[in-house]
């Protein structure tokens, strides 16, 4: 299996962040475009119960590594809150 590897990438101010890779072994990176904010993140599986819950200040932009090695693995629903904006996306937690 290959390797993604993103270099030099932009988000518009209005963007924020970019979560990636999806799927995940253990660490989970969110790429943040101002930094300032609480970070908030929730994971809620598919059953619909939340399982994990993560907050940060994030002090300064770029890549924020979330390690998540608690988690199981599976599909979730990752909601992340970051000022005044928020996303949903589905993701896949591998087994490492």
């Amino acid at each position: 299996m290959g390797t993604l590897i993103r270099t030099n990438i932009k988000l518009a101010p209005e963007t924020q962040f970019l979560i990636y890779p999806n799927p995940f072994p253990d660490v989970l990176r969110i790429i943040i475009s101002k930094p300032g904010n609480e970070l908030e993140i929730w994971f809620t599986d598919m059953s619909g119960r939340k399982t994990n819950r993560i907050t940060r200040t994030v002090s300064a932009a770029g890549i924020q590594e979330i390690p998540v090695v608690g988690l199981a693995p599976g599909m979730y629903i990752i909601e992340i809150s970051y000022g005044d904006r928020k996303t949903r996306e589905t993701i896949l937690k591998l087994p490492y």
